[in-house]
């Protein structure tokens, strides 16, 4: 909303919410594999992709795209899943790819929820993010990166707050 894409708001929302739709499919289908790839991943220092693809054959953002398509999942959705992680590289929806992935980094920062992947630790300063690249040229010209990022920041721990039952 603060980036003002009223447009991209509730595509966003519901994108958040498909991103990681190959983990919950996967988490489903192999929940004691799911264990597995991620205890490999950890134990072994590797990217989760990284032990999914060696335990799959393919990364879970994959097999969401391929079960998207095959259920006729609308396209921005899939867009989001298949470049969530290279949100430079897409080719459609590249502002909504970019928003939703900046989502996703800023909740793996604050430790506000978890799909098995590791919080970031180091958080580059946005303006240093491929999202920002994207993002950048397409806000309003008065855009407050700063005060993005601090509402942002309390968002997420107004939210870690609430789901620990202490909301304000």
């Amino acid at each position: 909303r603060y980036m003002e894409f009223p447009d991209l708001e509730p595509i966003a929302q519901t994108a958040g919410l498909l991103h990681d739709l190959g983990k919950l499919l996967f988490c489903q289908l192999q929940p004691i594999g799911f264990q597995a790839v991620h205890e490999y991943a950890q134990n072994e220092r590797v990217p989760v992709p990284v032990a999914e693809r060696k335990f799959l054959g393919c990364t879970t953002s994959e097999l969401a795209v391929r079960f998207a398509e095959k259920h006729g999942l609308p396209k921005h959705y899939i867009n989001v899943m298949r470049w969530i992680d290279a949100p430079a590289q897409a080719t459609e929806d590249i502002e909504l790819v970019a928003v939703v992935s900046l989502a996703r980094d800023f909740c793996r920062h604050n430790h506000l929820g978890s799909a098995g992947n590791p919080p970031l630790k180091a958080f580059p300063s946005i303006d240093q993010s491929d999202e920002w690249r994207v993002l950048r040229e397409r806000v309003f010209p008065g855009f407050n990166l700063r005060k993005f990022e601090l509402m942002v920041h309390a968002d997420c721990h107004d939210a870690k707050q609430a789901l620990r039952g202490r909301a304000k």
